[in-house]
């Protein structure tokens, strides 16, 4: 078809539309719609057919499930202790990746050395390698960590080796403060002391069996303590640089049996000193 008479066809149904458009009525219009719909039936028909189809495939019914209500709520009961579990155990992540940070410098002034031994009596003591013939060698009086908190002093130091005294012997006594974890205004975990008694610091001694106790203060003056707070190292006869260390972590609180209107506060290190494979001595 020429362009010339493509023209004309198209100008001619243009002005048909035109006309039926102001001639027609809607009504006229709604009647003629159903008649000229079938036209496209031959197409439309298979296509809704396919479409149906791949619908059936792609978007099945859900499926039943098969297990009781019972068994489901046991289900999710379980979960729910698994979940409480996992959260405990990243809280104690937590803990550990704080006190990393809380040993800061003094971890550039320590000597790690294995643990050999420890004391076959009631003593609580470890035995650690090392020397005292060396610049940076062992003394007596050297603070011993490691990275839960203290561990003690070495008490005894030698050519072939050196004794450590803990914290949780009844001869090492030391002075502390309590204080715990809590959210800050800006959203960060921050460290609060807790003021008790007359004094910021406690008296802190070792009881054996890988604890210690705080048995100075009144049931009242006790109050604001509880189970999981801390307990940090405020003793002017250790280095600047460890004081708010971690000495261990409150475990209980009770009336004492001997004198009920003071509390007995049982500390515990956040793990078992004798059973260290390796600590850190402060040599600097």
């Amino acid at each position: 078809m020429s362009a010339l008479r493509f023209h004309h066809v198209f100008f001619l149904l243009m002005l048909l539309a035109l006309i039926s458009a102001l001639t027609l009525s809607p009504e006229r219009s709604a009647k003629l719609t159903p008649q000229i719909q079938t036209l496209f039936a031959p197409i439309a028909r298979p296509a809704a057919a396919i479409g149906k189809m791949v619908d059936a495939r792609l978007h099945k019914p859900p499926a039943v499930d098969p297990r009781s209500g019972d068994a489901i709520r046991a289900e999710n009961e379980a979960l729910q202790v698994s979940v409480a579990s996992l959260t405990a155990q990243l809280d104690a992540l937590k803990i550990l990746n704080r006190d990393r940070d809380l040993l800061g410098d003094v971890r550039q002034l320590t000597r790690t050395y294995a643990v050999i031994g420890g004391d076959s009596g009631t003593r609580q003591t470890l035995q650690i390698g090392g020397t005292t013939l060396t610049q940076d060698g062992l003394k007596v009086g050297q603070p011993v960590i490691f990275l839960g908190g203290l561990v003690g002093q070495v008490s005894q130091a030698g050519v072939a080796g050196a004794k450590i005294t803990l914290i949780t012997d009844p001869s090492l006594a030391l002075t502390g403060s309590f204080g715990r974890f809590q959210q800050g205004e800006d959203g960060r975990q921050e460290f609060v002391h807790l003021r008790v008694g007359k004094t910021p610091s406690v008296l802190v001694t070792g009881i054996g069996n890988n604890s210690l106790v705080v048995n100075t203060l009144t049931m009242e003056e006790a109050a604001p303590v509880q189970v999981r707070d801390l307990v940090v190292l405020a003793d002017d006869r250790w280095p600047p640089n460890l004081q708010g260390y971690k000495i261990g972590v409150v475990t209980a609180k009770e009336p004492r049996p001997d004198s009920p209107l003071f509390a007995k506060i049982t500390v515990q290190p956040s793990a078992d000193l004798k059973s260290l494979k390796d600590v850190s001595v402060v040599v600097k």
